[in-house]
């Protein structure tokens, strides 16, 4: 305990590279470990070693994270030429909701400056995936806020997906990973339909062949009365002979109207069919969605959607 005691006021004492920011209460002091490195990288960039600092702050960083660790390990990364990772870096910092308005302007300042010396990608990907760039992976999607790179080319990679891409320093590019695939522009028509049409014929062959026996039934009924009336059935009215025979008369006249009523649906039924084919014209492709349907209505039936 009175070690780790004398680690954290190391850590204190040493942290004064950066006054405005790095205060005794947020160093890494949760393990004795993390004081250590912490005090070492402050020791070491006051010392103008800031390759060294960068690396003792990136081992207190694995142990545990701190607003002002972000932040001193920000300025070793800057002051040792890694550009790109302090940017990421003060982008963390300022990011922080326990860090305040007042301490985003030094950093904010940095980061204005580091814009000419990197590149930036605006990366688009699927929300929970995992992207790697030149084969480090920078996180989970989406990335709210811009990766920076060094200038140059960089791989990006989204399972078996990748991507080579330029980016200057001081230029934003976009980089999108994943993305579901546009359907090309045929993909967003779709066959026509005989549907409708082939309902139409059918119910007025249906009507016809109604029409056709009734017609048939009527005729023969007709005759088996007409045969009646010729033997002399109603020679005697009120025999029951005769008033078979006027039945008979009376079911072909029945039958026969029905027939003519069968024969005109049929009719009007197939043209119907006719006119809805030349209507939709189902040979030609048609837009998605444009669907129609057939439904009752008053006195027959109706098309309902778009043609």
């Amino acid at each position: 305990m009175r070690k780790l005691t004398m680690a954290i006021a190391l850590a204190m004492a040493t942290a004064s590279f950066v006054p405005s920011v790095a205060l005794a209460g947020d160093l890494p002091t949760n393990t004795k470990e993390g004081a250590q490195r912490f005090a070492e990288g402050n020791r070491l960039y006051t010392e103008h070693d800031y390759d060294g600092a960068r690396l003792k702050f990136l081992q207190a960083l694995a142990i545990a994270k701190s607003k002002n660790l972000l932040f001193n390990l920000a300025r070793a990364e800057e002051k040792s030429g890694h550009f790109a990772d302090a940017y990421g870096h003060y982008q963390d910092y300022v990011a922080l909701k326990e860090t305040t308005a007042a301490e985003k302007v030094e950093p904010e300042q940095y980061m204005a400056e580091l814009v000419k010396k990197i590149g930036r990608v605006r990366l688009e990907a699927p929300a929970g995936s995992h992207v790697q760039v030149d084969g480090r992976d920078i996180g989970e999607a989406p990335f709210v806020a811009l990766v920076a790179v060094p200038g140059g080319e960089h791989r990006f990679t989204l399972g078996t997906e990748s991507k080579s891409v330029m980016c200057a320093s001081g230029t934003t590019v976009t980089v999108a990973l994943g993305a579901v695939p546009t359907p090309p522009p045929g993909e967003t028509s779709e066959g026509g339909s005989w549907a409708v049409p082939a309902v139409l014929a059918g119910v007025g062959l249906a009507g016809l062949g109604v029409g056709i026996g009734l017609s048939a039934a009527s005729s023969s009924v007709g005759t088996s009365g007409i045969d009646l009336f010729r033997g002399g059935a109603c020679a005697d009215l009120s025999s029951s002979t005769c008033r078979t025979a006027q039945d008979k008369e009376s079911s072909s006249g029945a039958l026969g109207y029905g027939g003519v009523v069968g024969y005109a649906a049929g009719g009007a039924f197939l043209v119907a069919s006719v006119v809805t084919a030349l209507v939709m014209k189902p040979w030609k492709p048609r837009e998605r969605g444009r669907e129609v349907t057939l439904v009752p209505s008053i006195g027959g039936m109706a098309l309902i959607g778009k043609f």
